[in-house]
């Protein structure tokens, strides 16, 4: 289920079996890397669309959440816990962020949810991104199945 009207009012009446949140994180730059930063923030959110698609029903994906790079580790991980610790208290078990990787190894973030990192998409064609989208889909789908088995 998506964080929209429609789907919010399905979640209601099902909430006790929608267990996982799921949040895009990206990172937003409007320089000279603002190309390659809105391609990033298009893969993550059509990924995290094909995801929830494939296991509906169990998740509600939640709007992307955009950071400045300029956040220090510490930063992050309060507003990283910060969501977690409210998702939880409004009743998910699970709270997991959708990020690139590259991104990410570069930082030291200590949060109580799960961070997927998702992988780097090189696709120059609309086909190749489409194919690079479902290949890491249902990787990804491999892992929430993990989560909820543990």
């Amino acid at each position: 289920m998506k964080w929209e009207l429609g789907s919010i009012q399905e979640y209601v009446q099902a909430k006790e079996y929608i267990d996982t949140a799921i949040i895009p994180l990206v990172t937003i730059e409007a320089g000279e890397n603002s190309i390659s930063s809105a391609r990033q923030v298009q893969y993550i959110v059509n990924l995290a669309n094909q995801i929830e698609g494939q296991i509906r029903g169990r998740a509600m994906l939640f709007p992307v959440l955009s950071i400045v790079p300029r956040y220090t580790d510490e930063q992050l991980t309060e507003l990283l816990n910060e969501y977690v610790k409210q998702l939880q208290q409004d009743g998910f078990k699970n709270v997991v962020f959708l990020t690139q990787k590259s991104w990410l190894e570069q930082r030291q973030v200590n949060v109580s949810g799960d961070i997927l990192r998702v992988q780097d998409s090189e696709a120059q064609s609309v086909d190749d991104l489409k194919g690079d989208i479902l290949k890491e889909a249902k990787r990804l789908t491999q892992t929430f199945i993990q989560i909820w088995n543990r």
